[in-house]
């Protein structure tokens, strides 16, 4: 016994750390399918859309298995960056060529997550989803007058006089200004068409509802954006049966490597630290 000791010590700690590990992390980085039988897929879009590798990597996976009949896409976003949406709908826009895709709205599905949804073949919503705000924002963070308090001098050696557009250290010159509406008037366009093209309808009617309104679910199935007031579980049952495996069919998610909890705490808070850095260096614009 005295012999076994040590062994037996060392396969407890192994024990031990290989189960603190799989609290850490969980490790189902790739999408985890069913080894049999045809079934729907399940993408989840939550939060701000900051980047799309993931998300896109995620429909792909669903377009190429073939016993993946059917994609729902779960969206409660209130919008992102622009191009990470417009990314995400390309490659939705693609997945459908070839399987049906149907979108299931939760609490909010707005700018940019509306931007998404328009790509998919059918649209739930709930009643009360906060849904639209079809728009796009470039905010500039002005801290000229608290350098000024501070005595920060920043001297800026410049290749043109646009160059630096969007700076911290000093308000908008005019025409700084009549340029950068120029971009966030053609981004907006770029966003009605794409809405227009996914829904199968012409840009005026979309235009109505383009002018940053945030309206409910119940309200954009009057006005022709949302297809049904339905939740989750009818938006799968649409899908199945559309893909003809009936209203009740085996679902797949696609899952991505989320830290523990503790960890993404850390992240949310220096994310957000990050997030307000990168938007006083500069333009940064947002469906939002």
């Amino acid at each position: 016994m005295e012999r076994l000791r040590p062994f037996l010590t060392g396969a407890a700690v192994t024990a031990a750390l290989v189960f603190l590990s799989g609290c850490l992390y969980v490790h189902d980085d790739q999408v985890q399918p069913l080894k049999f039988g045809s079934k729907v897929g399940v993408v989840e879009i939550n939060g701000p859309v900051t980047e799309s590798k993931d998300i896109v990597r995620h429909i792909a996976q669903f377009r190429d298995d073939g016993s993946v009949k059917a994609v729902v896409l779960r969206i409660d976003s209130p919008g992102g960056a622009v191009g990470s949406v417009q990314e995400i709908y390309g490659e939705v826009m693609r997945l459908r060529e070839g399987k049906k895709v149907v979108v299931s709205m939760g609490n909010a599905a707005a700018s940019g997550g509306y931007y998404i949804a328009a790509a998919a073949d059918r649209i739930f919503a709930n009643p009360g989803t906060v849904t639209g705000s079809i728009g796009v924002v470039a905010q500039i963070a002005d801290l000229g007058e608290l350098m000024d308090l501070l005595k920060i001098r920043i001297a800026t050696v410049k290749s043109g006089k646009f160059k630096d557009s969007g700076t911290f250290t000093r308000p908008l010159a005019p025409e700084e200004r009549e340029l950068l509406q120029g971009v966030v008037a053609e981004v907006h366009d770029q966003f009605v068409r794409d809405i227009a093209r996914g829904r199968k309808k012409e840009v005026s009617t979309i235009l109505p509802a383009a002018d940053g309104r945030i309206i409910t679910g119940a309200k954009a199935k009057e006005m022709g954006l949302v297809d049904d007031l339905g939740n989750f579980q009818d938006a799968v049952s649409w899908a199945g049966t559309a893909a003809g495996l009936g209203p009740k069919p085996r679902v797949v998610y696609a899952r991505k490597k989320r830290p523990a909890f503790l960890r993404e705490i850390l992240d949310s808070m220096f994310g957000e630290i990050d997030e307000m850095g990168s938007e006083a260096s500069g333009v940064k614009l947002k469906f939002q």
